[in-house]
């Protein structure tokens, strides 16, 4: 098992984030160090796979669809890490960083994608989210709550007369 090493994009890479990765024995390159400074974000995620690292983010909604693209046609990533931008001070984000590289390694992330979000209980990065559509019900896996806040097993409903969403538990 090998640990996981991170690549930030250009949304990410403040200078104190990456210099606290690095005191801390962090293996963490930035799009700067890697020449990757105004490229598309496919590109940044391919680099990133490429190299065996995990795609650290505030580009949520983007990586998102990409992610979801790559798993529906058969491409496999690194891992992809999402934060909403400002939202995280560098000292919570290197906290939120080694507890995830503590508990995961690189094959644990593979195809994965984390969201953090505000107050998640500790269970909330496993949970999976089945949506209800037109009488069937697709599983997608998620790892936090964007769009439902603090999510409890049970089914919860979604303004603009949407489908509900139904919450179960699925541990890690």
């Amino acid at each position: 098992m090998s640990s996981l090493r991170l690549y930030l994009d250009e949304d990410a890479m403040d200078g104190d984030l990456v210099r606290g990765l690095r005191s801390r024995g962090i293996d963490v390159v930035t799009a700067a160090d890697s020449g990757m400074i105004r490229r598309k974000d496919e590109e940044h995620l391919l680099w990133a796979t490429v190299q065996g690292r995990a795609l650290y983010s505030f580009n949520v909604g983007d990586y998102h669809e990409i992610h979801t693209e790559w798993i529906a046609t058969g491409r496999n990533h690194a891992g992809i890490i999402l934060a909403q931008q400002k939202r995280y001070s560098t000292g919570e984000q290197i906290r939120r960083l080694l507890r995830l590289i503590g508990s995961l390694t690189c094959e644990a992330m593979r195809n994965r994608e984390e969201f953090w979000a505000d107050g998640d209980p500790p269970w909330a990065r496993s949970v999976v989210f089945l949506l209800a559509s037109c009488n069937s019900v697709t599983p997608v896996r998620c790892v936090s709550s964007l769009q439902v806040a603090r999510p409890t097993v049970g089914e919860k409903h979604r303004p603009n007369g949407q489908a509900p969403i139904r919450v179960e538990h699925a541990g890690l």
